[in-house]
């Protein structure tokens, strides 16, 4: 048996500080200067008997199990370069069919936000990740595009409040409904702080600004 970090739990460094997201509670924090310092310590040096070890595993920041690596495990991330949004698209689809699907996906997403987990939701769309893409190192192709430009064109009429969280799991749930897939990605930024949500395909924001995205440290990649 090893020590590793609460597979709920990701973080990222923001203003010289770590901050952690956690997925099953729904909530960001930092840690006190004196657990930081441990715990920054424990991922250089994989110590079991650091003296802050045994009160990070009592705050649930490290568990015992499996002997993995402990370090964040956030999922490679290509620095985003474009927007697809600031790009536009010269078509669009605004069938009734697709004012349906995006009707009845922005529903679901705030349906699931209210009754279950970030975890849970997070697990729901790993378990429906298109088999043979790798949204994360594939630039977008045409109906990728097409599909997100119908979708950001067709999102403000659904008489459901804008929030980028929402809207962007309902964008992932309609890229994967058409047989496409894509990134979640959560970031985080300080002075105010603050969260953000986008969907990204290789370096390619597809419901946000290119600055919207950089402004903000990805914490979690689902």
């Amino acid at each position: 048996m090893g020590i590793q970090l609460n597979p709920d739990l990701s973080f990222c460094e923001l203003d010289g500080r770590l901050v952690f997201l956690d997925i099953e509670r729904d909530r960001y924090f930092s840690l006190s200067e004196e657990l930081e310092r441990g715990f920054r310590r424990y991922l250089e040096t994989h110590n079991p008997h650091d003296p802050t070890v045994a009160r990070l595993i009592a705050h649930k920041i490290l568990q015992q199990g499996p002997s993995t690596d402990s370090s964040n495990p956030l999922v490679p991330l290509e620095a985003p370069e474009w927007s697809a949004v600031e790009a536009g698209h010269a078509r669009k689809d605004c069938s009734i069919r697709m004012v349906t699907d995006v009707f009845r996906v922005v529903l679901m997403a705030r349906h699931r936000l209210r009754t279950r987990t970030l975890g849970e939701i997070a697990m729901a769309l790993g378990r429906s990740r298109t088999h043979g893409e790798t949204p994360g190192s594939t630039a977008p192709g045409d109906e990728v595009l097409l599909l997100a430009a119908s979708f950001n064109a067709i999102r403000p009429y659904v008489p459901i409040e804008m929030r980028c969280l929402i809207d962007s799991l309902a964008l992932m749930r309609f890229l994967q409904a058409h047989g496409h897939d894509a990134q979640l990605v959560i970031g985080v930024a300080c002075d105010p702080f603050s969260a953000h949500a986008w969907v990204q395909r290789g370096r390619c924001v597809l419901n946000d600004t290119l600055g919207n995205a950089e402004s903000h440290v990805p914490i979690r990649v689902i």
